[in-house]
C-alpha cells in the first residue's frame, strides 16, 4: 500500500505508530467506527478462528485509515490519499469486523 518513496511516508508513519499505542485514540476509535479494540484471543481456538477470519487486519486496515482522517488526509502519503479516496475513509472503517 505505502512505499518508502511516498513523500511524508516517515512522519506519517511514526504518527500511526504512536496513535495506536494511545488509550484515549483507541477509545475515539471505537466511537466513532463501532469496532470494539480487540483482545488477545483467549484461546488457541479463538486466535485460529481470528486468523481464519482476518480479524487482525481488517482491525488494522480501518484503524490506519480512521487514523489517517485524523492526521489530516492532504499531510498523508499519495499511495495512503488513493487508498482513502478509493475506499472512503469512513467506510472503509465501517466495513472491518465489529466487536467480539
Amino acid at each position: 500500500m505505502v512505499t518508502d518513496a511516498d513523500f511524508g511516508y516517515p512522519a506519517w508513519r511514526g504518527y500511526i505508530e504512536w496513535v495506536y499505542r494511545q488509550l484515549d485514540a483507541q477509545k475515539q476509535f471505537t466511537a466513532d467506527t463501532g469496532i470494539a479494540w480487540p483482545n488477545k484471543p483467549a484461546t488457541r481456538f479463538e486466535a485460529m478462528i481470528d486468523k481464519a477470519t482476518g480479524y487482525a487486519d481488517k482491525h488494522a486496515e480501518a484503524f490506519v485509515l480512521w487514523a489517517s482522517e485524523q492526521y489530516g488526509i492532504q499531510y498523508c502519503p499519495p499511495s495512503v490519499q488513493e487508498a482513502l479516496s478509493r475506499h472512503g475513509a469512513a467506510s472503509a472503517a465501517g466495513r472491518a469486523t465489529g466487536a467480539r
